[in-house]
């Protein structure tokens, strides 16, 4: 299924989860920050059964190029979101997330954009599920190069972890 206007970056997962054939389902974004060459070390914890779930962590790898800003914001988004939730986690907000149709099974997602990232994360462990992180690589674009992420993008991201703290 084809989109005939930009409807966000959750409307395209939730149609690619629907419309997904497999067992296991791995968001890439297209803009290539995320390397596909990782996939195998994404999937292996899933496919050994370790894990329904799994993040790449780019503060447990390596960053190339990351804006400060960036970087303080993911960092106060990983802190608030372990202060609240008394879990811990090194990136929240990564783009590389792997996980079982399973997992997703139960989850409503009510978010626009790119607040997909913090609430899914917030709404697998509240069904009780454990999150691997595995380190990743990643090499960060500029506003110039496109990147699309800007403090407001970055406040819509930051909703989910408080909201679904106090309300389920």
């Amino acid at each position: 299924m084809i989109h005939q206007a930009n409807a966000g970056k959750t409307a395209a997962l939730l149609t690619g989860f629907k419309n997904a054939s497999g067992d296991i389902l791995l968001i890439q974004d297209a803009d290539l920050e995320y390397d596909p060459s990782q996939y195998p070390k994404l999937l292996d914890p899933i496919l050994k059964g370790s894990t329904q779930v799994v993040y790449g962590s780019r503060f447990l790898g390596k960053i190339e190029g990351m804006e400060p800003i960036n970087r303080w914001a993911n960092l106060v988004s990983n802190w608030t979101f372990r202060l609240l939730y008394k879990q811990n986690i090194t990136d929240i907000n990564t783009c590389y997330k792997v996980f079982t149709r399973k997992a997703l099974e139960g989850i409503d997602i009510r978010s626009k954009n790119f607040a997909f990232e913090t609430e899914v994360t917030v709404k697998f462990f509240q069904k009780g599920l454990t999150i691997m992180e595995v380190p990743i690589d990643y090499k960060a674009r500029r506003h110039s190069q496109g990147k699309k992420i800007r403090w407001t993008t970055a406040l819509e991201m930051f909703w989910p972890i408080i909201k679904y703290r106090f309300q389920r």
